[in-house]
């Protein structure tokens, strides 16, 4: 890749500074990819969602920054600065497969996750804050219901606020029970 290409594989990132792979930055990414007939699969670092990460930048020490892989693959293959998502056709986050790239915005994104059936809604005990299980809420409602506690013991009872009794007893927040 010449420079004049190089110079269009800028990535935009949310603060619109541009970072600029280098050309040995680009070959290195590459080396990491597995290619098949499906997915091509990153196999550097990932985060939790499986999202392949690396560094890019002129001086990666100072002004680096850690760009998502499928971006960086898009911004390579297609020419063009990132101002939007990409988003993935075949749901792999550590596919980096230029042809399994599409961009998009948050709205689609979001359409393009609930037509897939792939859009986790945390709700009741599954939510990382939760503090109750799904079987202590139909306690403290039944409790409620048959009189034996008031919403304040209640609260005390399952160290909560009398509040977020209030709104578990009165179904405005876990509804799904």
């Amino acid at each position: 890749m010449n420079q004049a290409d190089t110079n269009i594989a800028r990535i935009s990132l949310a603060s619109k500074r541009e970072i600029l792979p280098t050309e040995k930055q680009i070959s290195k990414f590459w080396a990491r990819v597995v290619k098949s007939d499906g997915c091509w699969e990153w196999q550097g670092y990932k985060d939790k969602s499986g999202y392949g990460k690396v560094q890019v930048g002129d001086d990666w020490r100072k002004n680096g920054r850690l760009v998502l892989t499928h971006r960086l693959s898009f911004a390579i293959n297609f020419h063009q600065p990132l101002d939007s998502l990409v988003l993935h056709k075949c749901d792999n986050p550590s596919c980096v497969r230029p042809d399994h790239l599409f961009l998009g915005n948050q709205q689609e994104n979001i359409k393009d996750m609930d037509s897939k059936k792939r859009r986790m809604s945390a709700e009741g005990e599954k939510a990382g804050s939760a503090k109750l299980s799904n079987e202590e809420v139909l306690e403290a409602r039944n409790l409620y219901a048959n009189g034996e506690l008031t919403i304040p013991r209640l609260a005390i009872k399952y160290g909560l606020s009398k509040r977020c009794m209030w709104k578990i007893i009165r179904r405005k927040s876990w509804k799904h029970i």
